[in-house]
C-alpha cells in the first residue's frame, strides 16, 4: 500500500521530505512517497483561491492530484497551511478549526503552531498527524457520521484516537505513542493486516522517541570528513537534503569539535568569521560575512533543525544524539558545540584550515 505526502505550500516541502525519510525507515506493507503538483492546474487554482478547506474540498484536490499521476486508489496526503474546517456532522465543542481531517483515502494535516510545543520539530507534530489519519481511515472511521461519536475516545486517555480538543492534549498524544486495545482490535476487525498495525506502532515509537530524545547510547562510531566535507557516521552518510545553510554551519562545528561558539563570538573574534565564511570555498554558502546575520539570529533553530537530517541519516537512531548540538549559557549568551571525543573523528588534513585556534 503507497501513501503519497504533498503539499501545494513550497515552504513545505523541506518537511515532507524528511517525513517521509522518516517513515521510510520503518519497513513493511505501508510505502511512503512524495507527489510534485503543478501549478497550472484546476487543484492547485482551487487550493490558492479557498480560505479554508473543508472535507470535500480536500478530497477533489487530492483526487485531482492523484488522478494526474495515476495514483488515484493510492491514500494522498495534504500538508497544508490552511485552515480545515470542522466536518458538519460532528457536534462535539471545542475546535472550529481542526488539525486534521479524512475522507476515504484523502487526508489533509495543518502544518501551523506546532513549533513550541515541539521545541521547533513541527514535522514530528505532523508526522503523528499524518499517521493518526491513515489508522483511523483504515479503522475505517467516517468524520461525516455521527457514528464517529462511538469510535473515538472524548475524554483523553492518550490513545490515538483521543477527540483532542487543543494542541495540549494532542501534544499528550504524540508522547504517548499508544493505541489502546480496543482500537487495536477495531483496527484488526476492518481486515487490516497485523504487520500493518506493527508498522504504524513501530513509526509511532519513533515519533516518540525523536520528540523526547529517549534514547540510550550505547556505542560510538568513527566520524570521517572527506576534502570535499562529505560527512560518514560509521556507514551512515550524513544527509541534509533540500537545507542548502545546514551542511555549512554543521561542518563548521564539526571542524572546530568541543570549541563552544555563540553569537557574541562570531562578532568579536576575527577569526571565527574569517574561517566561517572562508568555509564557503567548500560549501558554497555564507560567501559574505553580512550572509551571516540570518543564522547569527536564530542560532538554536538552525541547531534544533539539523537534528531532524541527522536522525533520518543514521541508521541506528539510538546514535544519533551524539551528533546533536550542545549548548550552555552564560552572561555573554548561548553558546553551542558539538561534543566529539577526538578519538572518534577522522578529518581531512585541508578542512584544519577552518579551525580556529
Amino acid at each position: 500500500m503507497t501513501v503519497y505526502l504533498f503539499t501545494l505550500d513550497d515552504h513545505l516541502a523541506e518537511d515532507i521530505s524528511v517525513i517521509v525519510g522518516m517513515f521510510n525507515q520503518n519497513k513493511g506493507l505501508l510505502k511512503f512517497k512524495i507527489l510534485s503538483y503543478k501549478s497550472s492546474t484546476e487543484y492547485y487554482s482551487l487550493y490558492h483561491k479557498s480560505k479554508s478547506l473543508t472535507l470535500e474540498s480536500i478530497s477533489e484536490i487530492c483526487n485531482k492530484l492523484k488522478g494526474e499521476n495515476n495514483v488515484f486508489e493510492d491514500y494522498g496526503v495534504l500538508v497544508t497551511s490552511k485552515n480545515i474546517e470542522k466536518p458538519k456532522a460532528i457536534t462535539l465543542e471545542g475546535k472550529e478549526s481542526w488539525y486534521s481531517a479524512f475522507e476515504y483515502k484523502n487526508i489533509a494535516i495543518n502544518s501551523n503552531d506546532w513549533d513550541e510545543i515541539t521545541e521547533d520539530r513541527s514535522y514530528l507534530a505532523i508526522a503523528h498527524q499524518v499517521i493518526e489519519n491513515l489508522f483511523q481511515s483504515l479503522s475505517q472511521m467516517n468524520l461525516g457520521s455521527t457514528q464517529l461519536l462511538e469510535e473515538i475516545h472524548v475524554n483523553s486517555r492518550g490513545c490515538i484516537n483521543d477527540y483532542c480538543r487543543n494542541r495540549s492534549e494532542i501534544y499528550a498524544k504524540i508522547l504517548s505513542g499508544f493505541i489502546c486495545k480496543n482500537c487495536q482490535e477495531r483496527f484488526i476487525e476492518k481486515k487490516n493486516n497485523e504487520s500493518i498495525l506493527s508498522q504504524i506502532k513501530k513509526i509511532l515509537s519513533t515519533i516518540n522517541k525523536r520528540l523526547t530524545d529517549n534514547y540510550d547510547v550505547n556505542t560510538s562510531e568513527i566520524i570521517t570528513v572527506n576534502k570535499y566535507g562529505d560527512i560518514k557516521y560509521g556507514e551512515s552518510k550524513l544527509d541534509f537534503g533540500r537545507a542548502k545553510t545546514l551542511p555549512h554551519i554543521y561542518l563548521f562545528y564539526l571542524i572546530n569539535h568541543n570549541k563552544p561558539i555563540g553569537e557574541n563570538d562570531f562578532w568579536e573574534n576575527a577569526e571565527i568569521q574569517k574561517k566561517f565564511v572562508d568555509l564557503s570555498k567548500l560549501t558554497g554558502e555564507f560567501a559574505k560575512p553580512f550572509q551571516m546575520n540570518t543564522y547569527l539570529q536564530n542560532m538554536s533553530a538552525y541547531h534544533a533543525k539539523s537534528k531532524k537530517y541527522i536522525e533520518n541519516s543514521i541508521i541506528t537512531e539510538s546514535l544519533a544524539t551524539s551528533l546533536f548540538f550542545k549548548s550552555k549559557k552564560n552572561k555573554d549568551g548561548h553558546h553551542y558545540w558539538l561534543d566529539i571525543d577526538p578519538n572518534n573523528i577522522r578529518l581531512e588534513d585541508s578542512l584544519l584550515q577552518y579551525r580556529i585556534s
